[in-house]
C-alpha cells in the first residue's frame, strides 16, 4: 500500500496531461528484456512465462495490427489488472536476486541489473542505503525516463527508515514493482 500512497503522493504532471497511449507489449517486452533480463540468443523468451498464457494475452496490452497501427493501447482496467499481476510476478523474481540457487530465477537477468539488485543483497545494512546503489539500480531499469522530483521522492521514500525492517526480498519487490509500474516506464512519450 505504501507504493501506492508514494505514486499518489508525487501530485506528478503526467497525472493532469491528456490520457496517454500504453507502449503496447512488444514495446514493453522489448524494455523488459533491454533492461531486466538477458536473452538467451536464439531463444525465444516471452513474458508469458510469468503468467498463464492467454491466446490473444498481447492484444489486451496494446499491438501492431499489420505492424503499422498501435490499436487497443489506450489504459483501461482490465489491460491494468494483467500489467499489474505481470509486473508483480517479475518483481517478486527479481526478489530472488539474492537467492540465486532458486529454481524459480527465470530468465538470467541482466548483469548491470543483477549488479544493481545484489546491492541491496544486505539490507538494510549502509552499505545498502548508499546513493550509490539507488542511482545504479534506477540507471538499469528506467535510464532516467523519470524527472529528478520522482527521482528523489523515490530514493527517499525506500532510503527512510520505516523501510528498513523490511527483509530484502520484500524491499527489492516494492523497489523492483514500483518502477516496473510507474507510468514513465509503461507510457508511450
Amino acid at each position: 500500500m505504501s507504493i501506492i500512497a508514494l505514486l499518489i503522493s508525487l501530485n506528478l504532471p503526467w497525472a493532469a496531461a491528456e490520457p496517454s497511449k500504453m507502449i503496447g507489449f512488444a514495446a514493453l517486452e522489448q524494455k523488459i528484456f533491454s533492461r531486466v533480463y538477458e536473452k538467451p540468443q536464439g531463444e525465444l523468451l516471452e513474458l508469458y512465462g510469468f503468467i498463464v498464457p492467454p491466446q490473444s494475452f498481447s492484444q489486451h496490452l496494446g499491438f501492431y495490427d499489420n505492424g503499422s497501427t498501435l490499436k487497443n493501447a489506450e489504459p483501461n482496467s482490465f489491460n491494468m489488472v494483467l500489467l499489474s499481476f505481470l509486473m508483480d510476478r517479475i518483481a517478486h523474481n527479481l526478489a530472488q536476486t539474492c537467492n540465486p540457487n532458486d529454481p524459480n530465477n527465470f530468465p538470467p537477468l541482466k548483469s548491470t541489473l543483477q549488479k544493481s539488485l545484489s546491492a541491496f543483497c544486505d539490507w538494510p545494512a549502509p552499505s545498502s542505503l548508499e546513493q550509490k546503489n539507488f542511482d545504479q539500480l534506477l540507471l538499469s531499469m528506467t535510464v532516467f525516463d523519470f524527472s529528478s522530483k520522482e527521482q528523489l521522492a523515490w530514493k527517499q521514500h525506500f532510503q527512510s527508515p520505516s523501510q528498513f525492517t523490511k527483509s530484502r526480498e520484500q524491499i527489492i519487490y516494492e523497489m523492483s514493482y514500483s518502477l516496473l509500474m510507474n507510468p514513465y516506464f509503461l507510457l508511450k512519450k
